[in-house]
């Protein structure tokens, strides 16, 4: 609401020489659709926090029950590799290529985590996790010494919705920690 009335044109009342100020009033005043703007406002400001409250207990709850682990021998830096979603109730495991990227804002430096999607293998009893690695890298033939990470979901909850997600941001902590 404020920054809207900002926009509002303003009037210049009078000039302060001494102090190089300028004072301003606005030409229109709050009337009856500025009053029902802030009402929808403030009735959507309440919804929107009861929904981020619900969003955050949920990404909670998906946070505790991942186990993130490494994979074989890791490369002297974790800035890209190979992350494999395991979720345990799924006959499939997601491999991803994974690339840490920092940006700047004009106040801090932020961490970007970029997967792209490989492929998904069907688990199976005689396969191990770094029979699955190997393959994966020699099918690509990439280098030998990319980091490989796991993570294991043990609820079942929906994969591009929300496991998906969460991962790539715990994945994204675990490596900055």
């Amino acid at each position: 609401k404020n920054k809207l009335l900002q926009s509002f044109p303003k009037r210049l009342t009078h000039l302060d020489f001494k102090n190089f100020k300028m004072f301003f009033e606005t030409i229109i005043q709050d009337d009856e659709n500025v009053a029902e703007l802030e009402g929808i406002l403030d009735y959507s400001l309440t919804k929107m926090k009861d929904q981020l409250g619900v969003g955050k207990n949920i990404y909670d709850a998906v946070d505790k029950q991942l186990v993130i682990e490494s994979i074989g021998v890791k490369a002297l830096k974790d800035d890209e590799g190979l992350l494999l979603i395991d979720p345990n109730y799924d006959p499939y495991c997601y491999i991803y290529r994974y690339k840490v990227s920092i940006f700047e804002t004009a106040h801090e430096k932020m961490r970007g985590l970029q997967t792209d999607f490989i492929q998904k293998i069907r688990k199976t009893i005689g396969t191990s996790i770094e029979q699955m690695k190997l393959n994966i890298i020699r099918n690509m033939n990439l280098i030998s010494n990319l980091s490989t990470f796991r993570v294991v979901s043990i609820a079942p909850y929906p994969y591009d919705e929300t496991l998906l997600p969460v991962v790539k941001r715990s994945f994204s902590a675990y490596l900055y920690k």
